[in-house]
């Protein structure tokens, strides 16, 4: 009997979104970072990712204002640092995944959204503080309302 070989499924790319980002960003922002993440993600299989301002737009469907709004805000933050080629004809960014993943379980740590948005608008707009600095006790001061644990449950650590 004759086994046939099952082909490799070609998998579908797609990005995970965490909710608790739309108290931080816009949804311009959070299409840039969507993206970004793909695009580290086609960095580490090998890919070349060094385009022109140009196609970084067109590939993420967003108008030249606010890339340049995202870019602006996300470097300010940490998260997206950018390079040019020797010519000056293209692009690198890099986002930093790691400061992302910490962002995101910050984020995911209270399951009370208006104590999660006093607590981004407070930290992150007015005071403009970095993801870094936030220690582990505002982590758990955040992740607890009235002296009781309120941890959302994906959260994925305990700070």
């Amino acid at each position: 009997m004759n086994e046939q070989k099952k082909k490799p499924r070609r998998s579908i790319p797609f990005v995970k979104y965490y909710l608790e980002l739309s108290y931080l960003f816009s949804p311009e922002e959070s299409r840039f970072i969507m993206h970004m993440t793909d695009i580290e993600f086609l960095k580490k299989s090998g890919y070349q990712t060094g385009w022109s301002k140009k196609e970084y737009v067109k590939r993420m469907g967003l108008s030249e204002y606010s890339f340049d709004k995202s870019v602006e805000r996300l470097q300010k933050m940490g998260l997206l640092s950018r390079t040019h080629n020797s010519l000056g004809n293209k692009v690198f960014y890099s986002f930093n995944m790691d400061l992302y993943n910490r962002l995101v379980e910050i984020l995911s740590v209270t399951c009370d959204i208006d104590k999660l948005i006093a607590f981004c608008n407070a930290n992150f707009i007015e005071q403009s503080r970095s993801i870094e600095s936030i220690t582990g006790q505002e982590i758990n001061d955040l992740g607890t309302c009235n002296g009781k644990k309120k941890i959302h449950p994906t959260a994925l650590h305990s700070f």
